[in-house]
C-alpha cells in the first residue's frame, strides 16, 4: 500500500555494495562450512548457477539457464557431481523449443518478408542478452544479403549501447567462436546498426528494423512505436523475448 514502508532504501543498497566480493566461475567458496561454487548458466553474460553443498546435501540454485550455446555464449555448465535438489526458474519449464538454427531462419525470413513489402519491423527486446544476440543475427544476415545494405537497423536502448563495452571487455566468458572472431576483429562493432535516441529519428525513414525496449510492449519506446506503426499492414512486430499473455 501507499502507507507501507519500503523494505530497503538507498543506504541499504550502498551497504550491500560494500559487501560484494568478485569470484570466478568454478571457484569454491567456504562460508561457515557451507560450500558454494558458481557455474555458467548460459543465459546472459555473467549469469551463474550456484552449486551449494551443506553437509553433503547438494543443491543447485539458478534462475534462467540454457544448455544450448547461442551466438555469443556457451551453454550452461554441468556440475561434476549431480545435485540432490534443483531449484530453478520455470518460465519455459514445459515449453518445447525448436533448434536454434531453425528459430533463426524463421526470424530472419520474417524480417526479410516485412522489409520486402515496404514495411518497418519492430523488435521488442530486453536490453541485456537478447538484444546483443539479435544484433549478431541481423548483422550476419545483412552481410550475407547485400540487397539489404540500404535498409537501416536501429538499436534504441541506451542500456544496450552501454552494455556493448562490457561484452567487448569480458571476452573470456564468451563462446569459442566469438573468441576466435575477436582475434580478427571485434564482432560487437556492427557495420549495419545505428543507435537511436528517440522515435523522432525515424521521421521520414522507410523500411527499417528497430530494436526497442521494453520487451513486453507495456510502455516506453517499444510501445510508442507499436501504437504508431500498427495501423499499417505492411509493418510487423516480432516478439523476440518472453512476454506475458495480453
Amino acid at each position: 500500500s501507499e502507507n507501507s514502508e519500503a523494505l530497503f532504501g538507498e543506504k541499504d543498497v550502498a551497504e550491500c555494495m560494500k559487501r560484494i566480493e568478485v569470484i570466478d566461475f568454478h571457484q569454491e567458496m567456504d562460508i561457515g562450512g557451507i560450500k558454494v561454487t558458481p557455474y555458467r548458466a548460459g543465459h546472459v553474460l555473467g549469469a551463474c548457477m550456484f552449486y551449494v553443498d551443506i553437509g553433503g546435501l547438494r543443491v543447485l540454485y539458478t534462475g534462467d539457464y540454457s544448455r544450448t550455446p547461442d551466438r555469443h555464449l556457451p551453454g550452461a555448465d554441468l556440475p561434476p557431481v549431480p545435485p540432490h535438489v534443483v531449484i530453478v526458474e520455470a518460465t519455459y519449464g514445459v515449453s518445447p523449443h525448436s533448434p536454434r538454427e531453425e528459430r533463426e531462419r524463421r526470424f530472419t525470413a520474417m524480417v526479410h518478408r516485412v522489409l520486402t513489402r515496404g514495411g518497418k519491423v519492430l523488435l521488442p527486446v530486453v536490453a541485456l542478452g537478447r538484444a546483443q544476440e539479435v544484433l549478431l543475427i541481423l548483422e550476419d544476415y545483412w552481410v550475407k544479403h547485400p540487397e539489404l545494405k540500404g535498409v537501416p537497423i536501429y538499436q534504441a536502448s541506451a542500456l544496450a549501447k552501454r552494455a556493448m563495452t562490457v561484452y567487448q571487455t569480458y571476452i573470456n566468458v564468451l563462446n569459442s567462436d566469438m573468441k576466435a572472431q575477436f582475434e580478427e576483429s571485434n564482432p560487437f562493432v556492427f557495420n549495419h546498426v545505428n543507435h537511436l535516441t528517440n522515435s523522432n529519428g525515424l521521421d521520414g525513414v522507410g523500411p527499417c528494423v528497430v530494436l526497442a525496449t521494453p520487451s513486453m510492449l507495456q510502455s516506453g519506446l517499444s510501445r510508442d512505436l507499436f501504437e504508431s506503426w500498427c495501423g499499417d499492414s505492411k509493418n510487423g512486430v516480432i516478439i523476440c523475448d518472453f512476454a506475458v499473455q495480453g
